[in-house]
């Protein structure tokens, strides 16, 4: 399982680095997985796996979008767009361009600014479960920001990863959120601190919830598919959303799925059930 890290790349100074992927497959066509906020490229590696079991002559490339996992945080300002030219910097390190790419959540929308602003010889962006509207006024709100704000509150380093559960109940948080976020925590001299970094994850939140790309969805430039993933169970959409979709075109490029049996998390709830939706568009069955 070849990994490309920054640290492959330029010396030291991380604006000269690149960020960090775990390959999955050796296909020659290239599909880039972006996770979300407060997430890694790990955790789309049994996802990855199954649709390159189905489609061999696939390569997905997880990443670590800045600021997360094993990437550099870089210089700001932090936003989507930044994440987007990041990932233009590792495509061309590679040689070759995306086909596809697919992110979930704060990653969907960077996989909407990529397809945007980085086209050429791209065939299908999908954004799960990533309403494409600007929603900032449900930044206070937010689980995500909530979240955040608790890990604030978190002395580090700790001692082991046993000592975040009592600390996140304490806070109000789920024990399942907790168990996920000990996965983020890393082992720097004897203690363990987080793989992120929170000041750039607060810029990056912000502004996610900012950007609105309905206007690329309305007036989509020529050249790839545009695939919207809703989860049946999801909390992060509103009605008009939706509705906006729907009343697309029938000639345009961009298409509304509904994932059954899902909440926000899709590649967790029903991950059969994602790839199902997927897998006939990356077997080219509607190209």
């Amino acid at each position: 399982m070849p990994e490309h890290t920054s640290s492959d790349l330029n010396g030291s100074d991380p604006n000269r680095r690149n960020v960090h992927s775990i390959s999955i497959g050796k296909g020659p066509k290239l599909a880039l997985v972006l996770h979300g906020i407060l997430g890694s490229g790990r955790n789309w590696m049994t996802f990855a796996k199954s649709m390159v079991q189905a489609h061999p002559e696939w390569r997905f490339e997880l990443i670590d979008l800045r600021a997360h996992g094993r990437s550099p945080t870089f210089t700001g300002p932090h936003t989507v767009g930044a994440c987007a030219a990041d990932l233009k910097r590792f495509v061309d390190t590679l040689g070759i361009a995306p086909s596809a790419v697919i992110g979930h959540s704060f990653g969907g929308k960077v996989a909407l600014a990529y397809g945007r602003d980085f086209a050429e010889g791209l065939e299908q962006v999908w954004a799960l479960d990533s309403p494409p509207s600007n929603h900032a006024s449900d930044v206070d709100s937010s689980e995500v920001v909530q979240v955040i704000d608790a890990l604030r509150g978190i002395q580090l380093p700790l001692a082991n990863r046993n000592e975040l559960l009592p600390l996140f109940a304490a806070q109000g948080l789920s024990e399942g959120l907790a168990m996920w976020m000990t996965t983020n925590l890393k082992r720097e001299g004897k203690g363990l601190v987080w793989r992120f970094d929170l000041d750039a994850v607060t810029e990056l939140i912000g502004d996610y919830f900012k950007q609105d790309f309905w206007p690329l969805l309305e007036r989509p430039p020529n050249g790839p598919t545009w695939h919207i993933l809703q989860a049946d169970r999801s909390e992060r959409w509103r009605p008009e959303d939706a509705q906006r979709i729907a009343q697309l075109p029938a000639w345009s490029p961009v298409h509304h799925h509904t994932l059954a049996n899902s909440g926000h998390w899709v590649h967790v709830d029903n991950p059969s059930g994602l790839e199902e939706l997927l897998l006939p568009w990356f077997s080219g069955q509607y190209a």
